[in-house]
């Protein structure tokens, strides 16, 4: 078997702060701020020693009584004379806060934690890099091939155009429908009935490891921002565990003779997909933030705050080889992804109905300040060796 198995070294290189939550959350009663670094203690650690120094009934009822109400750890170990820095050892690891928060915001902001191994080091799942191949694949597959899919394109753009029903699996079949006529090509179960069964998936012949792991010293502390096309933002009270920009990450891909792409289609579509993510949606936004960076054509978005135009093949779908009239095609686009998210949002504030106006949708670009710089979350640069 191992014959028919290629072997490569995949490497990105974050060229914005990258986030992939492991669902869980550190509340303002489990960090310390001191200027511009965040503490995270190990909570089992620094409960033993405030035991040691008879803390420990005063410290379970700050964490339970309502009475403190939004005071945080900095200041109940400031009110019990606890000085964190003559006790390091309760110190898990550090994280820069950057110069994004004041003081005082920053300890009511819960911080959504990076997901990480065993041994504490955060590192990115295989899965999340390999789902952003997928999203690429697809999306080269139906500028490549679209006749082939027309009927399936014809039905999800019939659906997001016209339905007016709200609900949770809103588009869900007829994207699967897509995806199995697109992927499922390997035959291992012969009756229609299991043609969408995972195991006749093509990208089951792909197989990418989870990185290498990597320090938390790599990781920085980011606060979400939505910025319009006026080039204004608004900052979302969520802060997040990222990992920094400019930090090389390496994994290893296998790819079996049954998959039906090289490592030159997985580039070129990888080119395709920055091609039309930039140019239907990106540019309103660039034009009024220099700052940010455009995007290359080895790069790819990965993890929370990514966007829906980078998570989905909608804007690659709507794209018309033979359309002319590009501002025609990108009034359609607009106005059909923002029937989608009228109808998958359930916020009114969100105001999706008014991206048809606005000539953009989503009229938002998930980005943030790091560092000094503004920076798009989860974009990265994408090297196969």
């Amino acid at each position: 078997m191992a014959e028919h198995l290629k072997r490569y070294q995949l490497k990105l290189t974050t060229k914005g702060p990258v986030f992939i939550g492991d669902g869980k959350s550190l509340g303002k009663k489990e960090y310390f701020k001191k200027g511009k670094i965040v503490y995270v203690p190990d909570l089992q650690t620094m409960y033993h020693g405030l035991q040691k120094l008879r803390l420990d009934k005063k410290y379970e009822s700050f964490l339970l009584d309502s009475a403190y109400g939004r005071m945080g750890l900095e200041q109940w170990m400031y009110q019990n004379h606890i000085d964190l820095m003559k006790n390091r050892e309760w110190i898990s690891y550090t994280l820069d806060a950057g110069d994004n928060f004041e003081t005082h915001k920053t300890q009511r902001m819960e911080i959504l934690t990076f997901i990480k191994d065993p041994y504490g080091c955060p590192y990115i799942p295989g899965s999340s890099l390999k789902g952003a191949l997928r999203t690429a694949l697809l999306s080269y597959e139906l500028c490549r091939e679209g006749e082939r899919y027309a009927r399936e394109k014809s039905e999800l753009i019939h659906e997001a155009r016209t339905s007016r029903e709200k609900r949770k699996f809103y588009l869900k079949k007829q994207a699967e429908d897509l995806e199995t006529k697109v992927f499922n090509r390997l035959d291992r179960l012969k009756k229609e009935s299991e043609k969408r069964n995972a195991v006749n998936d093509v990208m089951s012949c792909l197989r990418i490891s989870d990185s290498r792991p990597l320090s938390t010293k790599d990781l920085i502390l980011c606060q979400k921002l939505d910025m319009f096309t006026t080039g204004k933002y608004n900052p979302i009270n969520v802060m997040r565990e990222c990992i920094r920009p400019e930090v090389k990450i390496e994994f290893e891909m296998t790819i079996d003779d049954r998959f039906p792409y090289t490592v030159e289609d997985i580039l070129e579509a990888v080119k395709n997909f920055v091609i039309r993510y930039y140019n239907s949606y990106s540019i309103p936004f660039l034009k009024q933030n220099p700052e940010l960076e455009k995007p290359r054509i080895n790069y790819i978005w990965l993890g929370g705050g990514a966007g829906f135009v980078s998570k989905t093949v909608i804007y690659p779908m709507l794209h018309k080889k033979e359309e002319n009239d590009k501002q025609l095609a990108r009034k359609d686009s607009v106005d059909t992804i923002a029937n989608i998210l009228t109808k998958t949002v359930n916020n009114p504030e969100h105001d999706h109905e008014g991206d048809r106006s606005r000539g953009v949708s989503p009229h938002t670009l998930k980005i943030t300040k790091c560092q000094g710089k503004m920076y798009e979350f989860g974009k990265c640069a994408l090297k196969i060796i």
